[in-house]
């Protein structure tokens, strides 16, 4: 492999962010909430990364991140409703969205940031999940 066709030298974690230096020095950083195997993963698993010049791979999770992903995101803060549904991976988007009789093209343009619901839209959202915990809480097995 080719190692000056690699843009970055080097990457490392701290509790939120994935920090990417490029050869020219400048610092990138993306929130590991986008990447649910890296946030569940510990130091050893995230540190058996290889890079080469199309991103980053984690085989020992099955990861990759392209080098093109990483500088799109670069700051971007997940806001409360992504970091709810990146945080709960239990939550499908398909089923939520069911759920709250939203269709799941749009829920899942509100969780990715491209449309932004309205106050009401984010109220019902939240009433709706908090309705589903309610009925979690009811359930018995005995």
């Amino acid at each position: 492999m080719e190692t000056n066709k690699i843009p970055y030298k080097r990457i490392w974690f701290d509790d939120q962010w994935l920090y990417g230096e490029r050869k020219d020095g400048t610092v990138k950083r993306q929130s590991v909430l986008w990447y649910a195997r890296l946030l569940k993963a510990n130091t050893e698993q995230r540190n058996a990364c290889e890079l080469d010049r199309y991103g980053m791979h984690w085989d020992n999770i099955d990861e990759d991140i392209s080098w093109e992903s990483f500088e799109q995101r670069d700051n971007i803060v997940p806001d409360a409703m992504q970091r709810f549904f990146l945080t709960h991976g239990e939550l499908t988007v398909s089923g939520v969205a069911k759920m709250l009789n939203i269709h799941p093209s749009l829920l899942f343009d509100y969780i990715n940031g491209w449309k932004k619901p309205s106050a009401k839209r984010v109220k019902e959202i939240e009433e709706g999940i908090r309705a589903y915990g309610r009925q979690l809480e009811e359930v018995s097995f005995t």
